[in-house]
């Protein structure tokens, strides 16, 4: 595995606790501040990931090119009853300075109750209970700007259900929530 990328660093995570703004209300995600270590690693850029409704819950991220990204969330289950809550934010990755913009952001096929909308942080959230369809969102960056990304899954940090191709292949499971995704091309 190439190991250019792939560099862990402490840091102090202001994951969980985060204040985000949707539509006026003031949402707080997560448990508050937690010292996690958070990796990084290669996303590889223009390959696109296939899920289907219903067969496997994940969040998947794409790197579609020139500051393109895609993250769309399925669950493993088609009963609205049993819906997974997701909740997804996006931002630059240097926790402190957020340097990587988030310049726009798009929905991708959320029903009446899911939101995606801009957090106080400059970043990108996605709340969504999802079931038997996809849910995700589109954002952009500068070209080849790297992203930190928390994925919470029922209110519940946790890497296993983050997906991305990276380094030629498709990573089912990350090392550390959040993750730092790094373009391989801009």
């Amino acid at each position: 595995m190439h190991r250019r990328a792939l560099a862990l660093s402490s840091v102090v995570a202001l994951i969980g606790g985060c204040v985000v703004d949707n539509d006026g209300h003031d949402v707080v995600v997560g448990p508050g501040p937690i010292d996690v270590e958070v990796f990084e690693a290669n996303i590889d850029t223009g390959v696109v990931l296939d899920a289907e409704p219903g067969e496997g819950a994940g969040a998947f991220i794409e790197y579609l090119g020139e500051g393109r990204w895609h993250v769309f969330v399925a669950c493993d289950t088609t009963d609205p009853a049993s819906a997974c809550q997701w909740d997804v934010v996006v931002n630059g990755a240097d926790p402190v300075t957020r340097s990587t913009a988030i310049t726009g952001f798009k929905s991708d096929g959320l029903e009446v109750d899911d939101a995606v909308y801009g957090t106080s942080t400059g970043g990108v959230a996605l709340q969504t209970f999802t079931d038997d369809t996809l849910d995700g969102f589109f954002f952009d960056t500068a070209p080849g700007e790297p992203i930190r990304i928390e994925v919470w899954l029922d209110g519940v940090l946790d890497p296993r259900f983050i997906y991305w191709p990276g380094d030629g292949v498709v990573h089912r499971g990350a090392p550390s929530d959040p993750l730092d995704l790094v373009p391989t091309e801009p």
